[in-house]
């Protein structure tokens, strides 16, 4: 175990590990020029961990009103955060729905959506301000948001852009095991950084009162409806399920029940003797990282680059 990112990418760079996944863009660009025989695969975070959630269950908190989060969708700057935190390297829209080559069927591209779904992925602070004066928060209000110390960084931009339209966030960093007890509790106070399982969209699970990660409390007799036209429709006659899921999607995004900032793209990345493999990092919803079953190494080769077998 290598928890340090950096650590990792060294260990990468010099053969001490064979596979890596998960690695920036930024690396990438480092290692094609350290590393030029490796070899490398994208792939889309759309399951991703940028989702901001709020607590929709508490009259004490401001996010029971959809023009409070309305608001705190238009107050960030997505297409920035896109093309300089990521270098461009990020999609802007992957939700609920991931933009997969499976899934395809069933994504709608933000532009053929209604206006006031586009709406929420254009950057427009007065608007927010707008929107925070009518619901009773003329000089915004204060907030807490709970993150893993692995998502500081993005946890501040969020920060920095609410600030200018009055809403003081404190952040409250959590090392990842306590961070992680808390989010599949569902103990957060107000508002938590964690992900959407948009990879499977049809299990609803950011949006039935049932599941854990459900972290914004959603209870909503249309979507508890939705869902159970998919399930007695799923398999036995999947295109009316799969028609139930599209239609109730653009419904989902205008309640703007969540923030979603971009989803980044990132790199695996292998030495040339990991044999059998293509470029996987999971074989299936139900069969994360079993594909080590099939990759096998070429120690041959391995000695004859590194002089190590």
């Amino acid at each position: 175990i290598i928890q340090d990112t950096s650590t990792q990418q060294a260990a990468l760079r010099t053969a001490k590990v064979d596979w890596h996944t998960g690695v920036a863009w930024e690396e990438m660009e480092t290692l094609r020029k350290t590393n030029p025989e490796a070899k490398s695969s994208r792939i889309l975070q759309a399951a991703h961990l940028n989702i901001v959630w709020m607590r929709t269950d508490r009259r004490e908190l401001p996010f029971g009103d959809i023009r409070v989060r309305r608001a705190l969708n238009v107050a960030i700057d997505k297409k920035a955060i896109k093309d300089s935190y990521y270098g461009g390297n990020a999609e802007l829209f992957t939700t609920p729905v991931a933009p997969y080559p499976e899934l395809m069927h069933l994504f709608t591209p933000l532009e053929k959506l209604p206006e006031s779904v586009q709406e929420l992925y254009q950057y427009n602070p007065e608007k927010a301000k707008q929107l925070l004066a009518e619901a009773g928060y003329p000089r915004g209000f204060k907030a807490e948001m709970l993150c893993s110390t692995a998502q500081v960084d993005r946890v501040a931009i969020v920060k920095d852009y609410w600030a200018r339209i009055g809403v003081d966030l404190t952040i409250d960093a959590k090392e990842y095991t306590v961070y992680n007890s808390i989010i599949n509790a569902r103990t957060h106070k107000q508002m938590v950084y964690a992900y959407l399982a948009s990879v499977a969209p049809f299990w609803f699970l950011s949006w039935l009162p049932t599941t854990f990660q459900n972290w914004s409390m959603i209870n909503d007799q249309r979507i508890n409806q939705t869902y159970d036209v998919i399930m007695a429709n799923l398999i036995l006659n999947q295109p009316k399920a799969d028609q139930a899921l599209k239609e109730i999607i653009p419904y989902i995004l205008e309640q703007a029940w969540y923030v979603e900032l971009p989803a980044p793209y990132t790199y695996t990345v292998w030495h040339p003797w990991v044999k059998g493999y293509n470029g996987e990092w999971t074989v299936g919803y139900s069969q994360p990282y079993n594909f080590p079953t099939y990759v096998w190494l070429d120690r041959d080769l391995r000695e004859k680059m590194i002089g190590k077998r």
